[in-house]
């Protein structure tokens, strides 16, 4: 009685160890994907558009900053 008990109880961790296995195994492969859409569009930019991306980015930084200190006072 006490095996069949011990039995259930590590099949119920195999099957938690699976789905988490699979869950980080998707996480891993939407990952890649990402890194692969990064590298690729990386290439692709021209210099001009590398600075224009840049100067946005910023732009929008000094834009966060602004709005943070209007909330911090």
């Amino acid at each position: 009685m006490v095996l069949k008990r011990e039995n259930v109880q590590l099949k119920k961790e195999i099957a938690k160890k699976q789905t988490l296995l699979t869950d980080r195994e998707q996480l891993l492969q939407t990952l890649q994907q990402q890194l692969d859409v990064l590298k690729l569009s990386k290439d692709s930019f021209s210099e001009d558009e590398k600075s224009e991306l840049n100067k946005r980015i910023e732009t929008y930084i000094k834009e966060i900053d602004r709005c943070l200190s209007l909330l911090n006072t």
